[in-house]
């Protein structure tokens, strides 16, 4: 969907192993620490621009934030965007109750 709007875009980062959100919590990249994060249970994903990483402007941020709500909506599926977070992350999707989830997922 963001691509026929003219951003093209790709899922990135779904599953993490403990060590690698171990990494990234020390590097201030997440407040998550391994165990913590839904990305350790396969219920995240970090969805990035194919050329521009995680470097768009803030429009664009809210193009796909909006277009990525509005169709999770349309599916029924319960999610939440780190773009409406204090601790901003807009490359970030995740299951609104992956914690209820997380045991269901073979990660």
């Amino acid at each position: 969907m963001a691509k026929k709007h003219g951003v093209p875009m790709f899922a990135h980062n779904m599953v993490r192993t403990s060590s690698e959100q171990t990494k990234l919590y020390v590097q201030g990249f997440s407040q998550a620490q391994a165990g913590g994060s839904p990305h350790n249970f396969g219920c995240a994903v970090d969805i990035v621009h194919s050329i521009k990483a995680w470097r768009m402007d803030e429009r664009s941020w809210r193009m796909l934030g909006h277009i990525g709500m509005e169709l999770a909506d349309q599916l029924g599926i319960k999610i939440e965007w780190g773009g409406e977070w204090d601790f901003y992350d807009p490359a970030h999707w995740q299951l609104a109750e992956w914690r209820s989830l997380k045991d269901g997922f073979p990660f």
